[in-house]
């Protein structure tokens, strides 16, 4: 390579959401180390960045020669500065390649040539953000995200290493030169706008994320369609890090591992949740009813006389029972275990008829009586059998647990292995999300011992998930009920693989709603499951489902309610966008970065 050939790479940051598109173009090796100062400056509030960067590169290294000299030489940082900023903002940098002449008799080395990593040095020492990645170029685009503290001056490095693959031959043949174009946008809490000054170059992935609306007006306890269509259709903002589709959309079709999907939203991390929608036809995703938009039916569980059942994975079985007591059994408020004896004693047996107050007993006609089991009532005659000393909520918590799976996880993680998981270059591509099975109780209904009303059907039910929902989806997941495979900060880590469906509160954002809607994105006319339970009442658990894919309902269900399954991925931030335009009849597709190593 001759000196004068030149490279410009900035680095900048992968926006909260779906920074896909990257297909590749040319890079090559720095032999020697350059600060590239970028000035961010605050003016009412809006920060700038100005100036265009050039860099002239030098060889081309191998892979065997970078990872000999990896912590030594061979790297240019990019060092970002800022100041007196008035808020918190977070920052997304965007760098744009524009190719150089051509070099006479030379090509331009293609971008599977070549790889590279990048670092944020922290104390001196490099933190790997992205490693041994093939370079993710397309059109140029390449993003960073950084958070500017308020008042407060922050300098942060990055060093970025680009060498080439080995096994490359004739690279004397090839030149690489490039400048950069810098720009910004940053997401502004205090006037809730996003500010772009480069929508006309992002793909048009990107331009829907940038441009996601507020969802002022929504009323989300009514469908998208309610109002003739005018309860939201488009992509809204649920908060800084995550957007979301809406209504009767259709530029959210990507293919993805030789399969149809509809894209939902993006997730916490920048990565893009995605729900089956059948097999592509001609490159084309225009599946929209019935059996070609679901990979089967099943129950959620085949059995469902007992709250375990509501779990994707559950614990100790508790079921319920509801056989008559025997004439005149006194009803306690708590009681006391002898674990000598292993007996149970009843404190404050004072009525013989189960209460709000008076949930346990010996099933005996003396109000002191012991017994090896107890019985719990939460509904009239209804009651689970307790032992060892175990109160209701221990019973609770062990059925909440997540040690066996339900009937729908094994069925949905065996088509994962059949038609995901066999393809290495697949796997690189999904992100380990959170998928949120959430038990926790909005009500606990007659299984509150202090004041859980036992004589009303409805009042006595264990109802899953937040009260709010139905005006208020919300996206938060309790720990146990948030479904991961590794990510165990927010997740608990017992997936073996991660796939799942979406949540009730999910389908809300989408547009479902009690009432009929079949004009938004998710309409199939064929009723399938979501990962949200209902409520447990008299010996019956209720799992909330798309009713024939118009509304959000909830089923009874036991061995013969199979509904349709339409399984969930997330793609990872880096997802590689090489076509289309979200269309049915021209969907994005999508591929994954080969692995390097």
């Amino acid at each position: 390579m001759k000196n004068n050939q030149k490279f410009i790479l900035l680095f900048i940051a992968l926006s909260f959401f779906l920074v896909l598109a990257f297909l590749g173009r040319s890079f090559a090796w720095f032999d020697y180390l350059q600060e590239i100062p970028i000035s961010l400056g605050s003016v009412d509030g809006n920060v700038n960045v100005t100036g265009t960067q050039k860099i002239t590169l030098s060889n081309l290294v191998s892979e065997k020669a970078y990872k000999a000299r990896r912590k030594t030489d061979n790297y240019i940082d990019f060092t970002v500065n800022a100041s007196n900023m008035y808020h918190d903002t977070t920052m997304y940098y965007y760098v744009k390649l524009n190719y150089g002449d051509n070099v006479s008799g030379k090509e331009r080395i293609e971008d599977d040539k070549l790889v590279f990593d990048i670092s944020k040095q922290v104390n001196g020492e490099p933190v790997y953000i992205i490693d041994s990645e093939r370079i993710p170029v397309a059109n140029g685009v390449i993003l960073f995200k950084e958070t500017l503290n308020s008042q407060q001056t922050k300098n942060t490095t990055y060093r970025l290493r680009i060498w080439v693959k080995d096994g490359q031959a004739g690279l004397s043949d090839y030149f690489a030169s490039f400048d950069i174009d810098v720009k910004q946008t940053f997401y502004d809490p205090a006037v809730n706008s996003f500010i772009s000054t480069f929508e006309d170059d992002l793909n048009p992935i990107e331009q829907m994320i940038v441009s996601a609306k507020e969802p002022t007006g929504i009323d989300f306890s009514k469908p998208s369609s309610y109002n003739n269509e005018g309860n939201g259709r488009g992509i809204y903002r649920y908060d800084d890090n995550i957007v979301y589709f809406r209504g009767a959309v259709d530029n959210n079709n990507i293919i993805f591992a030789n399969f149809c999907w509809k894209i939902v939203r993006t997730t916490e991390t920048g990565g893009i949740k995605i729900i089956y929608n059948g097999t592509p036809t001609n490159n084309q995703c225009t599946n929209t009813t019935e059996s070609s938009t679901i990979i089967g039916t099943i129950e959620f569980n085949v059995n469902y006389d007992s709250p375990a059942y509501s779990g994707y994975m559950y614990g100790t079985v508790y079921p319920s029972k509801n056989d008559e007591a025997v004439s005149g059994a006194y009803y306690g408020k708590s009681f006391t275990f002898d674990d000598t004896t292993g007996l149970y004693t009843l404190v404050d047996a004072e009525v013989t008829s189960p209460d709000a107050t008076h949930h346990y007993s010996c099933n005996s006609t003396s109000p002191t009586g012991t017994c090896e089991t107890i019985r719990y009532y939460y509904y009239e005659r209804y009651y689970i059998e307790l032992s060892n000393g175990k109160s209701v909520s221990d019973a609770l918590s062990e059925m909440f647990s997540n040690n066996t799976d339900s009937t729908i996880k094994t069925y949905i993680e065996n088509w994962y292995v059949t038609n995901i998981a066999n393809n290495s270059e697949n796997l690189n591509g999904i992100e380990d999300t959170v998928y949120c099975n959430d038990r926790s109780a909005s009500n606990l209904g007659g299984w509150d011992p202090n004041g859980g009303p036992v004589q009303n059907s409805t009042l006595s039910y264990y109802y899953f998930g937040p009260k709010e929902r139905v005006n208020n989806p919300s996206l938060s997941c309790n720990k146990n009920d948030s479904f991961t495979v590794n990510e165990t900060d927010n997740g608990n880590g017992k997936l073996e693989y991660s796939v799942g469906m979406l949540s009730e509160d999910e389908i809300r954002l989408a547009g479902g709603a009690a009432e009929i809607n079949e004009s938004y994105y998710l309409y199939n006319s064929l009723s399938h499951w979501t990962f949200s339970p209902y409520a447990f009442g008299n010996d019956s658990l209720s799992v909330y489902h798309v009713d024939r894919g118009r509304s959000v309902g909830n089923i009874t269900y036991n061995s013969s309610k199979r509904f349709g399954v339409r399984p969930v991925i997330s793609l990872k931030p880096n997802i590689i966008i090489e076509d289309g335009d979200g269309s049915s009849t021209n969907p994005y597709i999508a591929r994954a970065f080969p692995a390097i190593g």
